[in-house]
């Protein structure tokens, strides 16, 4: 904490502790004095918003509930497909802004319904938005796989991507085979097998010596 000669009060590295009344008093050579209060008020920054999302006790609305992490003196505001959520026979507004009752007959037409909610203080403001469905559930509530399974998968997809194309060129080159011998077989048909000469002698050779004997 400073006080210049300029009767400015500097406070270093606020804390919550340093809110409430300060009273500035001035005294004049005359004996005079001017004083005035001064009222601190300390604001946490907004951090990590997020909602939590319930079915209602009557089954039939659901409930969200717009919280932070971090973050003092919030004012809530809440959407839907950009147009902002006031307490109507379809939503009811509660606790401070924070709690926001959907009633399912809005979203079942549509299958699902888009809310932001977006906090905010004199310093700071972050805002979320979520996809909500007619069972209450959110778009964020689907499943999602951790980082290492989807390398792996990611792995295994290649692999069988490999193992496919091996299998691919084996049979490609099979039947690449194949049909050149058949298109030589439709190009060079067998030649018919005629008797030589010397096997006609032979015959005729062997045919006398039959009927010499």
């Amino acid at each position: 904490m400073e006080l210049s000669t300029l009767f400015e009060l500097t406070i270093f590295s606020v804390v919550k502790s340093d809110e409430g009344l300060y009273r500035a008093v001035i005294w004049y050579i005359w004996d005079e004095m001017n004083s005035k209060l001064i009222d601190l008020a300390v604001f946490e920054t907004i951090s990590n918003v997020s909602i939590h999302v319930s079915m209602g006790a009557d089954e039939a609305s659901c409930q969200l509930q717009c919280k932070t992490a971090e973050g003092t003196k919030l004012t809530y505001k809440w959407q839907s497909h950009g147009v902002e959520v006031v307490n109507d026979k379809h939503h009811n507004i509660s606790d401070g802004g924070s709690r926001l009752s959907v009633a399912m007959s809005v979203v079942v037409p549509v299958g699902h319904s888009f809310y932001k909610c977006t906090a905010s203080n004199a310093v700071s403001s972050d805002s979320i938005e979520i996809d909500l469905n007619p069972d209450c559930s959110t778009g964020n509530d689907r499943f999602t796989l951790p980082i290492w399974a989807i390398v792996v998968l990611s792995i295994f997809s290649l692999f069988c991507s490999f193992v496919l194309f091996l299998c691919a060129c084996f049979f490609w080159c099979r039947d690449v085979r194949w049909f050149l011998r058949r298109r030589r077989a439709w190009f060079n048909p067998p030649q018919a097998q005629y008797p030589t000469s010397s096997t006609v002698g032979a015959t005729h050779t062997s045919s006398r010596r039959i009927e010499l004997d």
